[in-house]
């Protein structure tokens, strides 16, 4: 899967409502994954949703991606929002997890979109973290392993 195809596919998608909410987003790299195709979008998606959400106005949403020769490749998706304090980090990606500054910023959600994330990558035997700080922002990292070779036949 050319990744940077479908990062320019999923950034020309959101474009719209970050215009609307005035932020920047861009998509940076270049490199291919080995992932099926809806299960990327969908992980990608939910992460730029949330990014979206908790960058105030003026904000910037950074999407990149960066492969190795091995075929490992690593997508991260970085905003300069909201963050989230330190003592929460362990809990988000836990299915239905919502901080409070969450539940009082927008009251609709489920909780959901990081456990689906995490759920996906580790379907592509990859994994997914989180670091943050309250005020300058959160970065999420998606790490996709080479692909398995064939075995000879």
């Amino acid at each position: 899967l050319d990744a940077r195809v479908e990062l320019d596919r999923l950034a020309d998608y959101y474009r719209t409502l970050a215009e609307e909410r005035d932020i920047t987003l861009s998509v940076d790299g270049n490199g291919s994954i080995s992932a099926d195709p809806r299960l990327f979008q969908r992980a990608v998606g939910n992460l730029l949703a949330n990014a979206l959400y908790y960058t105030p106005s003026g904000g910037a949403v950074t999407v990149s991606i960066q492969s190795d020769a091995a075929g490992e490749a690593t997508i991260v998706v970085q905003d300069n929002g909201t963050g989230i304090p330190s003592d929460e980090l362990p809990l988000v990606f836990d299915r239905f997890y919502r901080s409070a500054q969450a539940r009082q910023l927008h009251r609709d959600g489920s909780g959901l979109g990081l456990a689906i994330v995490r759920s996906i990558m580790e379907l592509h035997a990859g994994s997914a973290t989180l670091v943050s700080q309250p005020g300058l922002g959160t970065s999420v990292s998606l790490f996709f392993p080479a692909p398995a070779s064939s075995p000879a036949g």
